[in-house]
């Protein structure tokens, strides 16, 4: 997990002199998706800065990365999981590489098809792509909004972030409650993108660009999920035909990393068919974690447990005392997130993360599987 943050002016030139003040200020917030390093880069135009949780090219990869001219740079919160693929077909095309990160594919993707290239993704992201040479930048949102970016805009201006809390650290954003989000919130308990709780503070909908220029702001959409029933599925066997080699193929790109690499397991068959699939593509015993309370009604560790037997991981199980969680964890909970929700799965899973990260720094999940 990383973070990425900026401010974008191409119409009040020269820059003012607090802009990158303010970029620093945000991206301190941002300390916690990202321990590893920071990168920024300022000009008249722009003051773009990340925090990097360092997964792929540990050394290599600081951000931005450049194009050959250094005419054009990005900032890549996620990863590609093609990236490979990618980087192959573009050293074909003749574009040079100074590293082998999955966010050096970004800027010459993007020399060789423009914004368009966001099509040839397959991940989970949002990142900025800079051009300085015309003066625009290109944010963009993975296709189901894995990683956050909300934005506001005024007065020529667009600033961006990963978090809330780090949008806000720019002072020039008034705190206003969005008056239009919270019916919604009461009704449902959710905030619908792109509104959020702050008033002219937008959330980038998932599987969309946000074009940004001279001449103002723009959003376009580049993907919509579509449901199309398949005839050709008329059983369980047909449908597990037809999923088996997708999953596959999703759970193997994931396991692309640099740095050890863990999965939660809550014994769910979500949880358990990914761990399951990781396991028979390792080629090591993948760890495996489960959470439970002292006391709770309802315990799926020792379901866990027999799954994490079965398949043949490195089970860990991690009991957390109730008196543990206390109020300021409750706070800094509510803090990361940014705006109010009613979604207690947060608890757990801040614990387990919490455990988790003494062992691997990366873990997959079964999140999203409904």
């Amino acid at each position: 997990m990383c973070g990425i943050c900026g401010i974008i002016n191409f119409q009040n030139i020269p820059a003012s002199p607090s802009r990158p003040v303010r970029v620093a200020e945000m991206n301190t917030r941002l300390w916690h998706r990202g321990p590893d390093e920071a990168g920024d880069y300022h000009d008249e135009c722009v003051s773009l800065a990340m925090r990097r949780l360092s997964i792929i090219d540990l050394a290599g990869g600081t951000q931005p990365l450049y194009n050959e001219t250094r005419n054009v740079l990005a900032f890549l919160n996620g990863e590609i999981y093609n990236y490979r693929e990618l980087r192959e077909e573009l050293l074909a095309a003749g574009h040079q590489f100074r590293t082998q990160s999955d966010t050096e594919v970004l800027v010459h993707l993007y020399e060789e098809y423009g914004s368009a290239f966001v099509q040839r993704l397959r991940g989970m992201f949002a990142f900025c792509v800079y051009d300085r040479q015309r003066n625009y930048c290109l944010l963009a949102r993975d296709p189901f909004g894995e990683k956050p970016l909300f934005y506001h805009h005024a007065e020529g201006e667009l600033s961006f972030a990963s978090e809330l809390q780090a949008l806000l650290a720019n002072d020039r954003i008034p705190r206003r409650l969005n008056q239009e989000a919270l019916p919604y919130y009461l009704r449902t308990s959710l905030v619908p993108s792109p509104l959020t709780f702050f008033a002219d503070v937008d959330s980038l909908p998932p599987g969309q660009l946000l074009h940004v220029s001279s001449e103002g702001v723009r959003l376009e959409p580049y993907f919509r999920i579509t449901y199309q029933p398949d005839p050709g599925i008329k059983s369980l066997a047909d449908a597990k035909a037809l999923i088996e080699p997708q999953l596959r193929q999703a759970v193997e790109r994931q396991l692309v990393s640099d740095v050890p690499l863990g999965a939660f397991l809550s014994g769910g068959i979500d949880s358990s068919t990914i761990v399951a699939l990781a396991q028979q593509l390792s080629g090591e015993k993948l760890k495996t974690f489960t959470v439970r309370f002292e006391e709770q009604d309802f315990d799926e560790s020792p379901i866990a447990r027999r799954v994490a037997k079965y398949v043949g991981t490195d089970h860990y199980e991690l009991t957390v005392p109730n008196q543990t969680f206390t109020p300021d964890i409750f706070w800094m909970i509510i803090e990361r997130v940014g705006q109010p929700f009613r979604d207690s799965s947060a608890i757990p899973s801040f614990f387990v993360s919490q455990e988790i990260r003494k062992h691997v720094k990366v873990a997959l999940s079964g999140d999203g599987g409904d």
